[in-house]
């Protein structure tokens, strides 16, 4: 007969009890409860100090009553050695009433050598039979021990005899406490049997016999007929399997044979292809031998004209290797001249880099827009006298030529009256006049002269540069890897394919200040070649693109979910040097700058190691990341890292680098613009310069030679000359006069117009002018202008070097060497190669057919072994079925012959999903039936009246625990448990055996079960002990170390279930235990560890129902 609970434990008080010191108070304990802690923290003593103070004891626990008592090896005061020790524990009864304290004491005598233990309940103190009789009256059994499980005891009972698990089940039925009143009874009522027989023998006995021999027939009859439908109900349960398992049997059959048949079927497309393969093989070698001959044959052919043509080819090496030496020097020249074009381009980008008298191209967007704004201003405010200053300009050129004409015509009269009248004198004069011109012609000679060499300096100095230049682009080209080339590549073509990629984090921003180049790199460390995009789709995105191109591993920084560290100011404010490393980059877009603040976001930079030493350990308690200009780095964690090496000079450099890829495209179309002006070069106007002095200076010599052929002229004839001149320059003297006046006062009109020009356009520029850091807009814009001519010349005379030099290679790139009469062999060679290829390409399709044909077979044979294996399972789950009709003896027959026309046609239809449904519903009601069968013949089984009840609750409560805590979605039916009496007859003389049948497995006797199944079915029997004799309370010391994870889940959520208040036969639960398991699934957890000063034991609590619930249970 199963009784209710009565109560649940509220809290635990220890007094230097084991490990824990002093007065300790442990709960409140929840309908469940996990203790837990690290090995050695005293859980275990919970489980003692419970056990003590419920009345166990003391040869039960581990230990007497004087070890129980706290002590401290390492102390010496009074509370280190103790001499008395309590427990007392807090029970609530049902029903509304007071909580009662039990307590058992520990007291040291005077002489110190023994203990003695005291019972109080609620302070009183009471004998050990009353204090146990107490807790007995609210389903605590001291003496069964049934509401304890202590550590180790879980295997001991999964490995119990017969004979000690009918001894346990006496102790939880009570029956135990009965054995001499039985024993005694038997020996009066053997007596009284005699002395009955003697007195009665005559009268009653033939009576009695008649009767009871009646009343034992009947209820045989009754049993019989009842025994007989169990075995029906029986037979037709395990028919009913049989048949089920039959039908599965053949279907894998089936499948195993589909399978097989594929299998074959495969391997005959598998031998095909491997033929097909060989043949092609075959086919390739037959290519490669007609190669050879081939080439072997042509080869002797040839061989004759080779050797005559060898002789004439070593004639002609001498000439190609002139001809290549003078090709690879037109190369270099080429690649000279090249090199100063970059050389020039670049000089022209950093003029206008520094900001020193930019061109207007070169000016920024902002100032570029001004200054053709101010220029339009000043163009609409001058342009009247613009037109003033050109009409008066006309006018002043066309007077300055007729003036200039009629003092030519006065001159050459002069000159005729002077050759007239002074005859000899004339022409003396006139040769002195030539040889002047000449003389001033050989100074301008000498200027043109100095002129050309100025010029040929600056060519040199440009070729200089330009070298220079081509040694700086060597070095950086061999500092250049090929993965960094290819690198860059990729990710022009991920800009070109992805909108989102903005490119290497070195591209992103600028270094205004050159020294902290190297400092910023090493700052920067890997991220310097990161590539930021937009989003971490674009991430995943370059990333496979990455793949696809096989480059080394990259780096991406999406701007969405990258996040900048907090940067501190104060920082900024530090003495000497210091400053932030993000303050030293100018970053280009605003969009960019959470990148730099995610990278270098904290760093700083200085210029000495000394100075980052004192930075990253000067102040206490705080540890910053510093960088010093020579590129040395101490982390946060004080490790020291530098040296200055190539690969780190490299990647320093690559600021540089960025910057000029930058620069390239407005110095493109600067260039652009600049090379359709069409300047005249400087040192070609030099040179035609000096030429047309060489041509005035020849004209002088004959200017001379007419003079002296002159001197022989009449003189008569001169003097008439000279009175025509003489009246001709009375006359026009005035003329002269009036014109001269007339253009110096235009003369200076222009001047003036000028002037008001220039300050009305300075007015407008002033502004400007200063922004610009110029005098005069004017100068500015004549010097650009000059600057930008100047370079234009250069290109024009680079460029046509370059392209006579370019049209040079090309002449030599199409001379044809000597040696190519190996032209035809080598089309041959290059065809049957070709075939060779294609042969190779197929045999590589062919290899990956066959590849993937064995894969798939490699399939179905994983299949087939499944399928195989499944097979197997069914054949032992039948041979399961067949033994448990063996050892329950239901007669069946042969397995050769069975029939199933008896198994009804609803039970032979049932669908596989239900199967593990029906399958409970037939054992329940072959448990039913048996139950009826106990009830109906109590004169057929010797069951005592207690033990009977005990033994039958369990044997119908175990099956239902064992499969609760072995159900799966796996498995749902779960697992199968019996009780079995040895002695039906005489159960005291016999034992009562437990099996157990895990999941899936066949019928094995208990000792070949595992660890984890010996222990989840030993549970299953002391939770159905429990459920017999509830007790208020269940404690359980580490019952869980031979389990595995999923076991643990299923017992932690069986204890989850049966200690809820609305579960059926409820109890509190108070769990020890080292697995994670158990923890979610408690209400309440109990953490228990070592203090660190006394190493005794502490305990915190803490209410997981706060938390709210763990879910459905």
């Amino acid at each position: 007969m199963v009784a209710e609970t009565s109560g649940r434990v509220v809290h635990l008080e220890i007094e230097n009890f084991k490990s824990y010191r002093g007065k300790v108070l442990i709960g409140p304990f929840h309908d469940f409860t996990t203790i837990i802690g690290p090995n050695g923290s005293g859980k275990s003593n919970v489980m003692d100090a419970i056990s003590f103070v419920l009345g166990v004891r003391t040869a039960h626990l581990r230990g007497n009553l004087k070890e129980l008592l706290y002590s401290s090896s390492d102390g010496v005061t009074p509370e280190d050695r103790p001499d008395h020790g309590s427990v007392s524990l807090a029970f609530q009864p049902t029903g509304g009433e007071p909580p009662i304290i039990f307590s058992r004491a520990i007291q040291t005598a005077p002489d110190g050598a023994s203990c003695t233990s005291q019972y109080r309940i609620d302070g009183k103190a009471v004998s050990a039979d009353a204090y146990i009789a107490r807790l007995e009256s609210h389903g605590v059994l001291v003496k069964a021990r049934n509401f304890l499980v202590f550590q180790g005891d879980i295997e001991n009972v999964a490995q119990m005899r017969p004979r000690e698990l009918t001894s346990l089940i006496e102790q939880v039925s009570g029956s135990a406490a009965h054995i001499e009143e039985f024993e005694r009874a038997e020996q009066e009522k053997s007596a009284a049997e005699e002395q009955l027989a003697a007195a009665l023998a005559a009268k009653r006995a033939v009576a009695q016999e008649k009767k009871q021999r009646k009343e034992e027939r009947d209820e045989a009859e009754r049993a019989l007929a009842l025994q007989k439908e169990v075995d029906v109900a029986c037979a037709t349960h395990l028919l009913w399997k049989l048949f089920h398992l039959e039908h599965d049997e053949r279907a894998a059959r089936a499948e195993v044979a589909a399978k097989e048949a594929a299998v074959r079927r495969l391997e005959r497309d598998v031998a095909a292809t491997e033929g097909l393969l060989e043949s092609q093989r075959r086919e390739q070698a037959g290519l490669a031998k007609q190669r050879l001959l081939l080439e072997s044959r042509e080869l002797a052919r040839v061989a004759k004209r080779a050797r005559a043509t060898e002789r004439e080819l070593e004639l002609k090496r001498g000439a190609l290797a002139e001809q290549e030496a003078a090709h690879a020097a037109l190369r270099r020249q080429l690649d000279s001249l090249r090199d100063a074009v970059r050389q020039a381009d670049e000089e022209e980008e950093g003029s206008a880099g520094d900001g020193t008298n930019p061109t207007p191209s070169q000016l920024p967007p902002e100032l570029l827009a001004e200054y053709q704004r101010l220029k339009a201003e000043a163009g609409a405010r001058v342009a009247r006298l613009e037109m003033d200053r050109a009409a008066l300009a006309s006018t002043q050129g066309a007077a300055e030529e007729a003036l200039r004409l009629a003092r030519s015509t006065a001159r050459a009269g002069r000159a005729r009256g002077g050759a007239g009248g002074r005859g000899r004198g004339g022409a003396r004069a006139r040769a002195r006049e030539a040889a002047e011109r000449e003389e001033a012609i050989g100074v301008k000679l000498n200027d043109l002269k100095k002129r050309t060499r100025l010029c040929a300096a600056r060519a040199a100095r440009a070729r200089t540069r330009g070298r220079e230049a081509l040694q700086r682009r060597v070095e950086e080209l061999a500092a250049t890897t090929e993965r960094e080339r290819r690198t860059a590549e990729v990710v022009a073509g991920m800009r070109a394919l992805f909108p989102g990629v903005h490119g290497f984090v070195h591209e992103l921003a600028d270094v205004p200040d050159a020294r902290w180049k190297l400092a910023l790199a090493v700052a920067m460390g890997r991220d310097l070649d990161a590539v930021v995009v937009d989003e971490d789709a674009t991430a995943l995105a370059c990333i496979a693109y990455a793949k696809e191109q096989r480059v080394p591993p990259l780096t991406f920084l999406p701007l969405a979910s990258i996040r900048g560290s907090d940067i501190d100011e104060r920082t900024a404010a530090l003495p000497g040097s210091a400053r932030l490393a993000l303050h030293c980059l100018a970053v280009r877009d605003a969009r960019h700058m959470r990148v730099f603040q995610s990278i270098v976001g904290g760093t700083l930079v200085c210029e000495t190691v000394e100075e980052a030493r004192a930075l990253a350990f000067g102040t206490p308690g705080v540890r910053r990341k510093v960088v010093s200009r020579d590129g040395t780095l101490i982390n946060r964690s004080g490790v020291i890292s530098g040296g200055v090496h190539a690969g780190l000079e490299a990647r320093a450099q690559k600021w540089d680098q960025a910057a000029l890829d930058a620069a390239k495209g407005p110095a493109r179309r600067r260039r652009a613009r600049a090379g359709g002006r069409g300047i005249i070069p400087t040192t070609d106007g030099a040179r035609a310069g000096a030429g047309g002095g060489h041509r005035a200076r020849g004209d002088g010599a004959a200017l001379c030679a007419r003079g002296r052929q002159g001197r022989r002229g009449p003189r008569g004839r001169a003097r008439a000359q000279l009175a025509v001149v003489e009246r001709e320059r009375d006359a026009r003297a005035p003329e002269l006069a009036e014109r001269a006046r007339a253009c110096a006062e235009r003369d200076a009109r222009l001047r003036e117009l000028t002037a008001r020009i220039d300050a009305e356009t300075d007015a407008v520029f002033a502004a400007f002018s200063t922004k610009l850091g110029v005098a005069s807009v004017r100068a500015w814009e004549e010097t650009a202008l000059r600057r930008a001519e100047d370079a234009s010349a250069r290109r024009l005379r680079l460029a046509a070097a370059v392209a006579k030099l370019e049209s040079q290679l090309e002449h030599d790139a199409r001379v044809d060497l000597p040696g190519a009469g190996l032209d035809k062999l080598r089309a041959q060679s290059l065809a049957l190669k070709g075939r060779i290829d294609g042969l190779e390409a197929s045999l590589r399709e062919l290899k990956q057919v066959a590849a993937n044909q064995a894969a798939e077979a490699a399939g179905l044979a994983r299949a087939l072994a499944r399928a195989r294996g499944s097979l197997t399972e069914l054949a032992a789950r039948r041979r399961d079925a067949e033994a448990i009709a063996a050892a329950e003896q239901v007669g069946l027959p042969p397995p050769s012959k069975y029939d199933y026309s008896s198994l009804p046609a609803p039970l032979r239809d049932v669908d596989p999903a239900a199967r593990a449904r029906a399958e409970i519903e037939h054992e329940q009601a072959v448990a039913s039936l048996r139950a009826a069968l106990a009830r109906l013949t109590p004169n057929l089984r010797a069951f005592e009246q207690y033990e009977a009840a005990a033994f039958a609750h369990l044997a119908a409560r175990i099956d239902g625990v064992y499969k609760e805590l072995t159900r799966s979605e796996r498995h749902p039916a779960g697992g199968q448990a019996y009780l079995a009496l040895e002695n039906a007859e005489d159960p005291f003389a016999g034992g009562v055996r437990f099996s157990a049948m895990p999941p899936a497995k066949r019928f094995r006797d208990m000792e070949a079960l595992s660890g984890g199944e010996k222990t989840v079915a030993a549970l299953a029997l002391l939770f159905a002990i429990q459920s017999f004799r509830p007790s208020p309370f269940f404690v359980l010391d580490e019952v869980d170390a031979a389990l595995d994870a999923a076991n643990v889940a299923r017992v932690a959520q069986y204890l989850r279930q049966v200690t809820r208040p609305d579960a059926k036969h409820a109890f509190q639960g108070i769990v020890i235990s080292l697995k994670d398991g158990f923890y979610d699934k408690a209400d309440a957890l109990v953490g228990v560890c070592r203090q660190p000063g006394s190493n005794a034991s502490a305990v915190f609590t803490l209410d997981l129902n706060a938390y709210g619930d763990v879910g459905p249970v």
